[in-house]
């Protein structure tokens, strides 16, 4: 951990499976980034582009937050995030869902990775960011559970599919 600006402390994770290292990018430019179907309009999986914000505390716990039952993947803890509008920066959109989801005003970091979904009439591509709480406590706004999780305990949550991957590697960077 690293102070940051306005005297709060910015998570300093540096990932070198992110494919984002090889290029640069603006996390703040406008993106497109979407799944292309080859096949008709007709059948087409509904396709989407989500964010997800990576955030530690200052004891090196993650936040994660429990998806609420009636939704897709109901009871599932996940990196929070969401959908990124046509035309919306992916760090805006992070932004934005924190904001309405949680109550948070995060400042949004570098990409760490990014992951990919694909079930029967739905492909999602998730970017994660690493981000850091600017102001404000978690507050779930739409029936979801939050929790801060040590990363050797991130492995007794049960995770979306397109999460698992990241969530395996910071469990294993954690261990001695």
């Amino acid at each position: 951990m690293q102070p940051g600006t306005n005297g709060q402390w910015r998570p300093s994770l540096r990932f070198t499976f992110s494919p984002f290292s090889a290029f640069p990018i603006d996390v703040a430019a406008p993106s497109r980034l979407a799944w292309h179907a080859v096949t008709s309009s007709d059948s087409a999986p509904a396709s989407f582009t989500g964010v997800a914000a990576v955030i530690r505390d200052r004891a090196g716990r993650f936040l994660l937050a429990r998806r609420p039952s009636g939704r897709h993947m109901a009871g599932l803890w996940e990196f929070p995030g969401g959908k990124v509008h046509d035309g919306e920066a992916p760090a805006a959109a992070l932004a934005r869902e924190l904001a309405e989801e949680l109550g948070l005003e995060i400042a949004v970091g570098d990409p760490i990775t990014f992951a990919t979904h694909e079930e029967p009439g739905l492909r999602i591509l998730l970017l994660f960011y690493e981000a850091a709480i600017r102001s404000g406590d978690p507050h779930p706004r739409e029936g979801q559970e939050v929790a801060w999780v040590p990363p050797v305990e991130l492995r007794g949550y049960p995770t979306p599919p397109a999460d698992a991957d990241l969530v395996e590697r910071l469990a294993a960077a954690s261990m001695p």
